[in-house]
């Protein structure tokens, strides 16, 4: 569902880099066992294709984003409700348009804010008049759980043609955090990528732009999550001898200030080019869980580390993968406080598996569980997935059908229990 295409992609990279670890015959045999399942009917109207889907969550609502491609070629985003149990309400229509920059790795995302049932924020990437890689986020607000949605605004003012996006959303208060990546270096010959911030409310921006890093790595997924002072956000940094290993920022809620807190951990990953694989950050109000992928020695793993709560100090990481992991990550804490990680491996002939881990408060390493089988391509883009109250979870991600997307979701069943 492709439209426009990353200037740095492990198309490129991919080959060299994994060489020689394509697992063999033995490898597919030794599968992981399977976590049961069920899936989850979403509306999707009449699309040509869907997918590119994306949790959003505060407090106990839960919502999904998915992107459309219709009859005519415009593009719509698009988003369930889901109750306490899992089960999907209507699908509202945020904005459908023919000038969306359509992109498998950089989601468009809606999020619930405030203390009113039914207020949500959404954010999407727009082209600008240049093409190419000209384009910028647009944020706009719904007051009636997505029935109307107000005039879109766009938080960075630099007015570059230059690339805006990989958006984190985090609620504060009645308003909202966003975090991107922000190009307008580019257009001043620095080739420098940063990492912007800005405070949005019901009625636009509730303050300036700010910059966290002025120097990150050019494509791969930002995240952030609440803490009890403020938040923590992850991204990729990059170094000015391209070291790009995952680094931390810490947003202090009462200075409405950020610091940059430096690498969870030293990977020591070299790479002359953006591997587009994200880190992912979840809190549970006791501690903090960073998932990530590396290829630092060119042995690709994915791993994780816990931290405090404020996530000032991470433990050595923990390695989760089987052996062959294409990475885009996903964490998040169950009720007990297990933070578990969702992953792709490869298994061989095109295929991957959709992997699900976790780790214990105590440390204790749950080993793999299959959720799913995909398509070890691009097109699946980034699969994530949510918990609910009784321990059940929600996992979405795109399916590719011959030359096709389609949105998949599922609820399986408590990862917790044997």
């Amino acid at each position: 569902m492709r439209r426009s295409r990353l200037p740095c992609s492990w198309t490129l990279l991919l080959p060299p880099l994994l060489a020689g670890c394509e697992p063999g015959a033995e490898g597919v045999r030794d599968l992981p066992p399977e976590i049961a399942s069920i899936p989850v009917r979403v509306e999707t109207s009449d699309a040509v294709a869907s997918g590119m889907p994306a949790f959003g969550r505060d407090g106990d609502e839960i919502l999904l984003s998915h992107l459309e491609e219709e009859e005519d070629g415009r593009w719509a985003l698009r988003v369930t409700r889901f109750d306490d149990r899992g089960n999907p309400g209507t699908t509202a229509t945020v904005m459908r348009r023919d000038d969306l920059f359509v992109n498998w790795a950089d989601l468009p995302s809606v999020t619930p804010i405030g203390s009113k049932s039914g207020r949500w924020v959404a954010q999407w990437l727009q082209r600008g008049e240049a093409g190419g890689y000209d384009y910028g986020i647009r944020i706009s607000t719904s007051d009636d759980a997505g029935a109307s949605w107000s005039a879109p605004w766009t938080p960075h003012e630099d007015g570059t043609a230059t690339e805006h996006g990989f958006v984190s959303t985090l609620p504060v208060g009645e308003g909202f955090e966003l975090l991107w990546l922000d190009g307008r270096e580019y257009a001043r010959g620095t080739e420098r990528m940063q990492l912007r911030t800005r405070r949005g409310g019901v009625d636009g921006p509730a303050g300036p732009e700010g910059r966290i890093d002025g120097r990150v790595c050019d494509c791969c997924q930002t995240d952030v999550a609440a803490t009890p002072s403020g938040a923590i956000a992850v991204y990729r940094d990059r170094s000015e001898d391209e070291i790009r290993d995952i680094h931390a920022a810490r947003w202090d809620a009462a200075s409405g200030s950020w610091t940059p807190l430096g690498p969870v951990h030293e990977d020591g990953w070299r790479i002359a080019g953006c591997p587009v694989n994200g880190p992912a950050v979840a809190t549970d109000g006791r501690h903090t869980a960073v998932a990530w992928f590396t290829a630092a020695g060119e042995a690709p793993a994915v791993k994780l580390a816990l931290g405090d709560v404020e996530g000032r100090a991470f433990s050595a990481p923990l390695r989760l993968d089987r052996g062959h992991p294409l990475g885009r990550v996903d964490v998040q804490f169950d009720a007990t406080g297990t933070a578990w990680v969702l992953w792709m491996e490869r298994v061989g002939d095109g295929r991957a598996d959709l992997l699900l881990a976790g780790v214990t408060r105590s440390g204790s390493t749950i080993a793999p569980r299959r959720v799913a089988s995909l398509a070890a391509a691009r097109g699946t883009g980034f699969p994530r997935f949510v918990f609910l109250p009784g321990g059940d979870a929600l996992v979405a991600w795109t399916d590719l059908e011959g030359e096709s997307t389609r949105l998949r979701l599922h609820r399986i069943s408590n990862p917790s229990l044997p």
